[in-house]
């Protein structure tokens, strides 16, 4: 039997698995999926938390739930991989072992990796970051929502003076 092991319980990671169970004879082969946790954030979706299209819970779901029928799914934290034995080792002592690997373990977020900068007067410092995590999205929404009560038009204005372009600009504005 063929051994195939897949580190990352990611997007990427999950795709293998799937599209490789269909191709591949369960009788002859093995897969398996490492990752540490049971929870898969999407990160592109919290792009869309901010404004309301998304909650943090649309964006985080269980890994077992993405992961079919003949694999199985460890959970575990990677030590490190011993290719000269075809092993990996997990920080518990676990070895699996495998003829075949895939290392799909993704990225990690930081708020000093490209963060997006965005200044608000109320926030007690000229600008502040957002780094690309739920916190941060949650973070970006109250910023903008401070934004669009400051810039909503004023009921006793006219109509001219609401088609006029406020001169405050946006913080979350380019």
């Amino acid at each position: 039997m063929q051994r195939l092991l897949v580190l990352g319980g990611g997007t990427a990671g999950t795709m293998v698995v799937n599209k490789l169970r269909r191709k591949l004879d369960p009788a002859d082969w093995q897969i398996t999926i490492v990752d540490q946790d049971d929870k898969h954030l999407y990160q592109p979706g919290f792009l869309f938390i901010p404004f309301g299209v998304y909650q943090e819970s649309d964006v985080a779901r269980s890994r077992h739930r993405f992961i079919p029928d003949g694999v199985e799914l460890v959970l575990g934290e990677i030590d490190r991989v011993d290719a000269d034995a075809r092993e990996v080792l997990l920080t518990d002592g676990r070895r699996l072992g495998y003829d075949y690997l895939v290392i799909a373990t993704g990225s990690i977020t930081s708020s000093r990796a490209a963060p997006i900068r965005i200044s608000h007067p109320s926030s007690g410092s000229a600008r502040r970051s957002w780094s690309r995590t739920a916190s941060g999205a949650r973070s970006l929404g109250r910023c903008a929502a401070r934004c669009a009560r400051r810039r909503s038009p004023a009921t006793s204005a006219s109509s001219s003076a609401r088609a006029r372009p406020s001169s405050r600009r946006c913080p979350t504005s380019g």
